[in-house]
């Protein structure tokens, strides 16, 4: 018996990868450097950037769209239940980039990524279990890992991928060894 299982949403769409490539690449580029955020760019720390730009508005139908059926999957109860994205930014990640361990949980209940670009060798998407800090499994080897057994999972995300998962979520990025790696990011919370 399996118990506190974790669902990942995957889903994939190519198309709409290409055409925010180049949205993406112009709001990239008007964005300055940030300290916190070495070898790469980011419009966090202005994450209201992109609700704003009208590119942007058939992604955020396509993050609705996949966001219900993840909480579909889950039995939610949707009855009166509203959308609400909290936050969403794009980031550029260059050669030897990587993010370290962290979670979303500022008033949101999903997070998710949306990749737009990403050539080979950009950095595995890696999620870690809750208790990753003190896991008695992590003395272990085992024969076969899998999804019950293992202290970590990673995604090798591809353009057009999609995860949606719960915020809390510890979760990481690997190296990139590529010279551009972009994603979409975004915290969703719900009215009602």
């Amino acid at each position: 018996m399996d118990i506190f299982i974790t669902k990942i949403h995957r889903a994939n769409n190519k198309k709409l990868a290409d055409e925010l490539y180049l949205p993406c690449k112009q709001v990239l580029k008007d964005c300055d450097f940030h300290d916190t955020y070495k070898n790469g760019k980011t419009t966090f720390f202005n994450n209201k950037i992109l609700e704003n730009n009208e590119d942007f508005g058939k992604l955020y139908k396509y993050i609705s769209s996949q966001i219900f059926l993840y909480i579909s999957d889950l039995d939610v109860d949707k009855k009166d239940l509203e959308l609400n994205i909290k936050g969403s930014w794009v980031s550029e990640m260059y050669q030897n980039g990587d993010h370290g361990m962290h979670v979303h949980t500022n008033e949101s209940l999903l997070s998710g990524n949306f990749y737009i670009h990403t050539p080979e060798n950009s950095g595995k998407l890696v999620f870690s279990r809750h208790e990753w800090m003190s896991d008695p499994f992590c003395l272990l080897r085992f024969n076969n890992p899998n999804s019950s057994n293992s202290i970590e999972w990673s995604f090798t995300p591809k353009k057009g991928d999609l995860y949606i998962w719960k915020s809390d979520l510890p979760h990481r990025v690997e190296t990139n060894k590529n010279y551009s790696r972009i994603a979409i990011s975004f915290n969703v919370g719900f009215n009602g």
